[in-house]
């Protein structure tokens, strides 16, 4: 098949070229194929050692520049459209034809989903987010939505889940103390 596009390495040493064909080919400057890898979308990593590439069966996988697949990110319910690693190497982001945008470390694990096309600020402090108008809304809005949210780490999100969760946290009695607990809600005081 045809070459789609052109990825340089960060060190400019290795280009990656990708395929009408599903494929992703790492090459060095002689013109030799060093290896193949799985997948139509492609990115190196920062550190140029590792490849990430997104797959039209909905995965996105994690390669060392020998081939090997390192990590499978699984979840989404349709073609992975565009990846993305963070500044310092340490997550992804993959973006989906399902229409979820997804956070994940390196072992596979997804740390934050979002509803609608999500795009990056440089330093992944900040996420914007293109969404359609939900025509089961009363008066939807004429047009497309722009939403710009806050990146947490784990830390961070949950200290906003337990914000958001503060009310139903203290008032219902179908949480037990130990869920407050994750919260740092106290209700009953310890006993002297």
């Amino acid at each position: 098949g045809s070459v789609r596009s052109v990825q340089f390495s960060p060190q400019g040493d290795r280009i990656v070229t990708r395929g009408e064909d599903e494929t992703a080919r790492l090459w060095d400057w002689q013109g030799r194929e060093l290896t193949k890898f799985e997948g139509h979308e492609v990115q190196f990593s920062p550190q140029g050692d590792r490849i990430l590439t997104g797959s039209n069966d909905g995965t996105a996988r994690l390669w060392d520049l020998q081939g090997r697949e390192l990590t499978k990110f699984e979840g989404h319910q349709g073609s992975v459209r565009s990846v993305q690693f963070s500044p310092q190497g340490d997550r992804i982001l993959t973006r989906s034809y399902d229409g979820t945008t997804r956070i994940w470390d390196l072992n596979g694990n997804q740390i934050a989903q979002y509803e609608g096309r999500g795009f990056l600020n440089a330093d992944w402090s900040r996420i914007a987010f293109i969404q359609d108008p939900n025509p089961l809304l009363p008066n939807p809005p004429p047009g497309q939505v722009v939403t710009l949210w806050p990146v947490d780490d784990l830390d961070g999100l949950i200290a906003r889940a337990c914000e958001k969760l503060q009310w139903y946290l203290r008032q219902s009695p179908n949480v037990t103390e130990s869920d407050r607990a994750l919260c740092g809600i106290v209700t009953k005081s310890p006993a002297d």
